[in-house]
This record gives structure tokens, C-alpha cells and sequence, in this order.
């Protein structure tokens, strides 16, 4: 994602000599960096609002990258692992069925973490199939992970997806993060050009 400033730094710089215009490179990097690192913190704290129960894993999400004097870019990601399934509240997009390797959608409390997630997801089916009388079969139309109970009737422990799901847009990432830049870029970049023009020799 970028968010442009150049209109802010050129506000603030108005007025400068030609020797403190040197400074304006150190100052917007320094600046750029702040407001990234804060940014990630910022949607981090976010994720409780939007997120059903996130997980602390999952408030972990969103790291930065430092900007120089060279790039003076910054930049807030989500992390690999973490950006796999939030990208799809974040853009609103359709995760596909994937053949030989279903993706339980609900299951009993038994097979669920504190969050009321699947945890590591398919790895957890897994785990649980191994036990006695536990099966994986489409019965009725309905395909999941079964358990055969002592009178011989079925129960459904989890249950998979049977179609493509799509999501809605609901971690509105890029617009919370543009209103923060907005909100905080010019007071960083202030402070940051007064210490540089402080301490320039």
C-alpha cells in the first residue's frame, strides 16, 4: 500500500534555507519509519474490532518495514503466514475448495482452540481421525469428519466445505492505516526535522 506525503513535508518545509533542505531527507525517513511502526500497532490493536476472537498470533499480524534516506519508503505488511487467511476479510475475496484437503468450517468444541478456531486447521482433522470409530465421509450429502458412537449412530464431529466461500470486505486494513498516516505523519515528521535541524552540523 502507499500513501503519499510529499504534500505534507512540503507545507511543513516552506520557509527553509538551502542548508536545512539537507536535512530533509534524514527527517522523512525518520519520520516515514515512526509512523509505519505505529501504524503496524495501530492495526494490530485493530484486529480485536474486526477479527471474530483473533488469537495472539493473529494480533501479531502486521510488521514494517524501515524507510532511508535513499528509498524513503515505508512499509506495513502482513506477515506470511498470518496474510494467507486475512486477506480474504481484508480484500473480500473467495477462498477455493481444495481437492484431498478439506477445510472444516464447523466442528464440535472438542476440536477447537480457546478462540473457537481450528487452530492449525487440517493438521488438527488430522490428529482427531486417528482415534477409534473416527471417519472422514460425505453421508447424506454432508462431508466431515464422523464419529460412530456405541449405538451405532453417527455423529458429526466437523464439517467441511462443500463450495467455493467468499468474504466480505470486513478489515478495512488500507483505509484505517491511510487515515492514521493522515492523522500522524506531519506531527513525526515536525519533530523529526527539528532534532535534525538541532543537531545538523
Amino acid at each position: 500500500m502507499q500513501i503519499s506525503v510529499k504534500n505534507n513535508i512540503k507545507e511543513v518545509t516552506k520557509g527553509l534555507n538551502s542548508i536545512q533542505r539537507k536535512q530533509i531527507p534524514f527527517a522523512t525517513a525518520r519520520a516515514l519509519t515512526f509512523t509505519a511502526k505505529d501504524g503496524a500497532k495501530y492495526i494490530n490493536k485493530a484486529s480485536t474490532k474486526f477479527v471474530d476472537r483473533p488469537n495472539p498470533f493473529t494480533k501479531r499480524a502486521f510488521a514494517f518495514l524501515k524507510a532511508t534516506k535513499q528509498t524513503l519508503t515505508s512499509t506495513v505488511f502482513a506477515k506470511d503466514v498470518q496474510g494467507t487467511y486475512l486477506k480474504h476479510i481484508i480484500e473480500g475475496t473467495t477462498r477455493n475448495r481444495r481437492r484431498g484437503k478439506p477445510y472444516p468450517v464447523s466442528a464440535s468444541k472438542g476440536l477447537l482452540d480457546a478462540y473457537g478456531n481450528f487452530g492449525k486447521g487440517y493438521s488438527r482433522i488430522r490428529s482427531a481421525k486417528k482415534k477409534k470409530n473416527r471417519f472422514i465421509a460425505n453421508i447424506n450429502g454432508t462431508e466431515g469428519l464422523w464419529e460412530r458412537l456405541p449405538n451405532n449412530k453417527l455423529k458429526l464431529l466437523a464439517g467441511f466445505e462443500q463450495r467455493n466461500v467468499s468474504y466480505r470486505k470486513s478489515f478495512p486494513v488500507f483505509e484505517l492505516l491511510t487515515r492514521f498516516v493522515q492523522r500522524e505523519f506531519t506531527k513525526k515528521f515536525q519533530r523529526s526535522l527539528s532534532n535534525a535541524l538541532r543537531t545538523a552540523r
